[in-house]
């Protein structure tokens, strides 16, 4: 799994976006696999209640967002909940990171349409509900990443919770990326890392 691949890079900046990414590639590959008929047990999206503006209606296939989420969510979380797959503040940050991942994908469901008429006049367009590309997601992401927000794990009541280090006490925002450890110098060799690094290359 991926949080083994971090090693001592756990709780890094990097860990962070890589956990938020996997959570949201995972979620759209399913919901997508659905629309193209390679999953059993699950098709293409619901049909939105709301009828789309005059000259638009619904039909197509849309992609099955909630199905990818239930599934994805089920795989990406397991192995933190696993007792010993490591500390708690580092199962908390990679948990709420893989649900930064899925809220990002959650926004990028979007109205998608095909046109219809004579001579290409458009005149009425078939629309279904679709994700957008992983890179466009990824970018979102990436966003998320230059703005993350240090956290410590604190005590406050009477159990340990994940807060801001540098800010005010308050409690952390689903939508913010998070880490608990500095990254390091990727571009100096660092062997106790297992980094060759990158200088001179």
């Amino acid at each position: 799994m991926l949080f083994l691949t971090f090693g001592s890079l756990s709780g890094t900046r990097e860990a962070a976006f890589v956990f938020a990414l996997s959570a949201a590639a995972i979620s759209h590959s399913i919901a997508q696999a659905c629309t193209s008929g390679d999953l059993r047990g699950c098709s293409c999206g619901p049909i939105p209640a709301e009828i789309p503006e005059p000259g638009y209606r619904w039909g197509g296939c849309a992609d099955n967002l909630n199905y990818g989420l239930y599934m994805g969510t089920k795989f990406s979380d397991a192995p933190m909940k696993i007792k010993r797959s490591g500390s708690s503040a580092n199962k908390l940050m990679q948990l709420h990171n893989s649900e930064v991942g899925r809220q990002v994908l959650k926004q990028a469901l979007v109205m998608k349409c095909k046109c219809h008429g004579v001579s290409g006049s458009c005149s009425i367009r078939t629309c279904w509900k679709g994700l957008q590309d992983l890179r466009e997601i990824a970018m979102d992401l990436k966003s998320k990443y230059l703005s993350a927000t240090k956290v410590v794990y604190r005590a406050m009541g009477t159990r340990k919770h994940l807060v801001p280090k540098d800010i005010d006490i308050r409690p952390l925002r689903e939508n913010e990326m998070i880490y608990l450890h500095s990254s390091p110098d990727f571009c100096t060799k660092n062997e106790k890392l297992g980094s060759v690094g990158t200088q001179d290359r």
